[in-house]
């Protein structure tokens, strides 16, 4: 049986917003920016998904004739510095970044009226959170290869002194097709880098403030400590976790249950 093609219940939805995938055909009929040529060079064609924090368009790059995805920094946070910040400095260790299991950034700037974009490269697949919510969980055969290779993005993220602080199934892309050497890790941004350089130049973690998902949040920065690799190594395994048996190690019905779980019990 394929991938996508299992039957199963759905799963807890993430404890903090992510982006949400837009089908509504009056929702695309709507968005003024559905049929515009962006920069002058991309022709939106879809909007696709849409956060709290920003929203991301499919594309075609009129120059290569190339499919790509657009982000755009939510147009209600413009007034906040600190959004911007995070949006700039998402797409600064974005840059520095080469991989194939990591998603790439092509280009980046400010549109006309203050808005951050950036242009990313367009994976046709479905976010891993998306998956599960449909087949229950994932074979643990075929499920083996998307682990490899997102094992080696974060590694990879890692090397770079770049710790990606919101692994969850949501920021895993997975392909329709050539799934065991396409997979994508995305959104950086909360990532943060651990050593001195570009990535680093700015904090914007206020203290005791937790990015990501609860679900899915080491225990450590729980109690109010910094991020590091051992953190992401924890979220990787809470997602595995799930993957494979359909149910997330500290699943409540609560925000402080999920804490209190993470912090005292074991999954």
């Amino acid at each position: 049986m394929g991938l996508l093609e299992q039957e199963g219940g759905p799963l807890p939805a993430s404890t903090f917003s992510s982006l949400e995938v837009v089908d509504n055909l009056s929702e695309q009929i709507k968005d003024p920016m559905v049929g515009a040529l962006f920069a002058n060079r991309y022709s939106i064609d879809r909007l696709k998904a849409r956060s709290a924090m920003s929203v991301v368009y499919r594309a075609i790059d009129t120059t290569q004739n190339v499919r790509v995805a657009i982000k755009l920094l939510n147009g209600l946070l413009l007034d906040e510095e600190q959004n911007l910040h995070r949006f700039h400095r998402e797409a600064q260790i974005a840059q520095s970044l080469a991989h194939p299991n990591i998603c790439a950034l092509l280009d980046h700037g400010v549109m006309s009226d203050g808005t951050p974009y950036q242009i990313l490269e367009y994976v046709d697949g479905e976010n891993l959170e998306i998956i599960l919510s449909n087949i229950g969980c994932l074979n643990p055969v075929e499920a083996l290869p998307i682990f490899i290779k997102t094992c080696r993005a974060v590694q990879y993220l890692h090397t770079r002194g770049v710790v990606h602080r919101d692994l969850k199934p949501a920021n895993l892309m997975v392909p329709f097709s050539d799934a065991e050497l396409s997979v994508k890790v995305i959104d950086f941004g909360v990532a943060k880098g651990t050593r001195s350089g570009v990535h680093h130049s700015i904090e914007l973690t206020g203290p005791g403030e937790v990015f990501g998902s609860l679900l899915y949040t080491a225990p450590e920065r729980l109690s109010g400590h910094k991020a590091d690799t051992r953190s992401d190594i924890y979220s990787l395994g809470c997602l595995i976790y799930e993957s494979l048996t359909g149910i997330n190690p500290f699943s409540a019905d609560e925000p402080g249950q999920i804490v209190d779980k993470q912090l005292k019990l074991h999954p």
